[in-house]
């Protein structure tokens, strides 16, 4: 259950530094999921703009984040994509969608100003701390679930 914890406060963390240095991001998938009911996932979907991906790849980079080639995508995202990994205590993972969130089975994708438009920021409880971020509307993220054609609750 510990490392449960640091992994979410690490993400919650991350997330911080996001909007510390004012970054514009919409948060996607598990922890999206979390402003409206508690749900535990092992990493942080963040859907950016890629004029903003240098300042995101900086705070990355501050924080001990390197990229890596991930190559368990399976089918679910098309489009540019990004996997940054910190592997200290434990591996935690930002994996950035740039521009929009794209389906490999349906060849459609939402672009990031669609998403940022059905968003507003919320608060997202952890178990020891909570973060602030923009948040898609529940129909968004139902419909990004089911475009990305995977369960909905299927771990991710």
């Amino acid at each position: 259950m510990k490392s449960f914890i640091e992994r979410e406060n690490e993400i919650f963390s991350i997330l911080g530094s996001f909007n510390k240095a004012k970054l514009s991001y919409v948060l996607i998938g598990g922890y999206a999921v979390s402003a409206y009911m508690r749900r535990f996932s092992v990493d942080a979907d963040v859907c950016i703009e890629k004029k903003d991906l240098k300042a995101f790849r900086e705070v990355l980079k501050e924080k001990r984040y390197g990229l890596i080639k991930r190559m368990d995508l399976g089918n679910s995202y098309d489009g540019e994509f990004k996997c940054y990994t910190k592997k200290e205590n434990l591996s935690v993972t930002v994996d950035l969608l740039i521009n929009s969130v794209a389906s490999r089975q349906t060849g459609g994708s939402i672009s990031f100003s669609r998403i940022f438009e059905n968003s507003k920021v919320m608060g997202i409880k952890g178990i020891e701390k909570e973060v602030k971020a923009r948040i898609p509307a529940k129909e968004a993220l139902i419909a990004m679930k089911i475009h990305s054609a995977r369960m909905l609750m299927q771990g991710t």
